[in-house]
């Protein structure tokens, strides 16, 4: 939900991006392997406007073969006017 909203948020800088050209890093929201280009999760929400946000995914392991890790997240933006 949170990629979903960076990409239809006019004043995001992911605005017209794809979601599935953005990922979420260190609590932010990047293009793909573009460190430079990470925003807050929290300005993301703050420049759509919305409170809070969630949602679910998954991701492969890193050593061996481990079965995939199975992620939630829910997000809120503290009172910032």
């Amino acid at each position: 939900q949170l990629l979903t909203i960076a990409t239809k948020t006019p004043a995001s800088a992911f605005s017209g991006k794809k979601p599935e050209d953005l990922e979420l890093i260190d609590g932010g929201v990047q293009v793909k392997g573009q460190v430079a280009t990470r925003v807050g999760s929290g300005e993301v929400l703050k420049l759509a406007k919305v409170k809070a946000a969630s949602g679910s995914g998954a991701s492969q392991g890193t050593l061996g073969d481990p079965p995939p890790s199975i992620h939630s997240i829910a997000l809120e933006r503290s009172s910032l006017k």
